[in-house]
């Protein structure tokens, strides 16, 4: 059945609450769509105004192209998101937090803790924020010129083969814990090693969506910046609270946490593991296919969109 051969219901488009007067005062710029859908009666022509934007972001599932038929790759409305460090890879500089540590020579823990406090989730680090972090742990001024900028991110052996195979079957964004310390470095690198597999601007950081990963709220932010609903994610990671917790507890639709081994999978809570939209797997290959299989079959989409 293709995406126009079915009824128009509250529940089929993407907005919150599936109002098409409510999503289309939201824009003076329209797109005319034209589509079939299917009824007990038969099948009727339907034209539709729709916004610009939303015609855009979700050309798979609307399209202007009477002739063309609409991709079946995936859920059209499903979102992957993926953690990136230690998912993906791993960065070939110190952490932050780590630096901060050795400049002040103060405890990693307090260190952690300014961190984790004021520069995850800082849109810019302004003359008032500096100024904050170098009372907070005893650090000269311009303590920012003095540490080594984090970057140098590299993927795993095969992450972005794998993660092509992810991009087969939807759209992809990666979700990640980042402090505004080096984020231009950081994000430049992850987009040179997996960018071609994610959504155009598809990184989504702490400092931008300006909330810890291990709070729900990222995720709900998450979501309203990809305009759509929170169960509509489907979220790989590997942090049992920044991955699983807070994702879950936010309502995405499912989690796939990656936990290494048998025996690490069975120290996963087992409130944690009761919940049916929890999957633990033991690699990054094994959560793509576990997150792409259709729970009401039993089957992964390929490459091309086909159930195997």
């Amino acid at each position: 059945m293709s995406t126009f051969d079915r009824p128009l219901s509250p529940g089929w488009y993407p907005d919150r609450g599936g109002d098409w007067n409510t999503a289309i005062s939201r824009s003076r710029r329209f797109a005319s769509i034209s589509g079939h859908y299917g009824g007990r009666t038969g099948t009727t022509q339907v034209d539709i105004l729709v916004p610009l934007a939303i015609e855009r972001r979700h050309s798979c599932a609307l399209t202007t192209d009477r002739h063309h038929r609409p991709s079946t790759r995936g859920t059209d409305l499903t979102i992957y998101s993926i953690d990136v460090a230690p998912t993906c890879g791993e960065y070939q500089t110190p952490e932050v937090a780590t630096a901060l540590a050795r400049l002040a020579e103060c405890k990693p823990a307090d260190a952690r803790r300014v961190d984790r406090e004021f520069l995850r989730t800082a849109g810019e680090l302004t003359p008032k924020l500096q100024a904050r972090v170098a009372h907070a742990l005893g650090l000269p001024p311009d303590w920012p010129s003095r540490i080594t900028p984090p970057g140098g991110f590299v993927a795993a052996d095969g992450a972005p083969r794998i993660l092509g195979r992810l991009a087969g079957a939807g759209r992809v964004v990666a979700a990640t814990t980042m402090s505004i310390v080096g984020v231009q470095r950081r994000v430049a690198d992850i987009q040179d090693q997996l960018g071609h597999h994610l959504e155009e601007d598809g990184i989504y950081t702490t400092s931008l969506l300006r909330s810890l990963k291990t709070r729900p709220e990222f995720w709900r932010a998450l979501a309203a910046h990809l305009d759509i609903r929170v169960r509509d994610i489907v979220h790989i990671g590997s942090s049992e609270r920044a991955d699983a917790n807070a994702p879950l507890a936010a309502g995405v639709g499912r989690v796939v946490l990656i936990t290494g081994t048998e025996r690490s999978a069975k120290a996963v809570p087992r409130e944690l593991r009761a919940d049916r939209r929890l999957c633990c797997v033991p690699d990054l290959a094994t959560a793509v296919a576990e997150a792409t299989r259709t729970p009401e079959l039993g089957v992964s989409l390929g490459l091309d969109g086909t159930a195997s």
